[in-house]
């Protein structure tokens, strides 16, 4: 797929045919350099209907804390000293972003 990378973002362009419909995963990561992760997801407000499907997962390598969600995760996942997050929404409209709080 061809895409385009600056430093804080990669953008590509997805041809959908009228009524058609789509499934994308994408994986996503960042180094840690705050106490605050962010992940956009308002912009969906701007395709004038929810996500049909969206599971979202984190997880912190190595973390020992309570990490502050701003949604609540469906369930979290223990194996051996990995703790793994996980969010699965059907007809998701975000109304604010996905943030992480780790303390």
């Amino acid at each position: 797929m061809t895409f385009e990378q600056t430093d804080s973002s990669i953008r590509f362009a997805i041809e959908v045919s009228p009524d058609d419909t789509l499934c994308i995963n994408t994986v996503y990561k960042q180094r840690i350099q705050s106490d605050t992760l962010r992940y956009i997801l308002t912009s969906t407000g701007r395709w004038g209907e929810p996500l049909k499907r969206a599971v979202y997962r984190f997880e912190a390598p190595g973390f020992k804390g309570t990490p502050q969600f701003s949604y609540p995760p469906d369930r979290e996942i223990t194996k051996g000293t990995r703790r793994i997050w996980i969010w699965e929404k059907t007809d998701f409209m975000p109304d604010q972003d996905f943030m992480i709080i780790l303390k």
